[in-house]
C-alpha cells in the first residue's frame, strides 16, 4: 500500500472518530471538501502544513495518520494510551452535544 493511501485511510478512520462530515472537517481545515475526498482516498498527499494541521484540529499526533495494521501500536506508553482513551471520549461527547443541539 502507498503512503497516499495510508494517509488518506487513517485521515478518514480519524474524521470519522471524531463525528465529522467531510464538509465540517475541510472546513474546519481551510480547503475544500472536494480536496478532503481526494486525500482521504488517496488521490492526493498533503504538504507538511496540512498534516500539522489536521493533527492539531483533532487533537492527535502526526504518527496516527501513518499506522498500518502491519505497525506495532504507535504509542504503547502510559500517557499514550490515556491519550487516546480521551480522545475517544471526546468523540462521544462531541457526538451526544450535536444530538442535543
Amino acid at each position: 500500500m502507498d503512503i497516499k493511501r495510508i494517509f488518506g485511510e487513517n485521515l478518514k478512520l480519524q474524521r470519522k472518530k471524531h463525528g465529522m462530515t467531510q464538509e465540517e472537517f475541510a472546513e474546519k481545515l481551510n480547503i475544500s471538501a472536494n480536496h478532503l475526498a481526494k486525500l482521504e482516498t488517496g488521490m492526493k498527499f498533503a504538504s507538511p502544513e496540512l498534516i500539522a494541521n489536521v493533527a492539531v484540529t483533532l487533537s492527535i499526533p502526526p504518527s496516527y495518520l501513518f499506522y498500518t495494521s502491519e505497525s506495532n501500536y504507535i504509542d504503547d506508553s502510559y500517557p499514550g494510551k490515556v491519550e487516546k482513551i480521551l480522545i475517544e471520549e471526546m468523540a462521544i461527547i462531541r457526538k451526544k452535544i450535536r444530538e442535543i443541539l
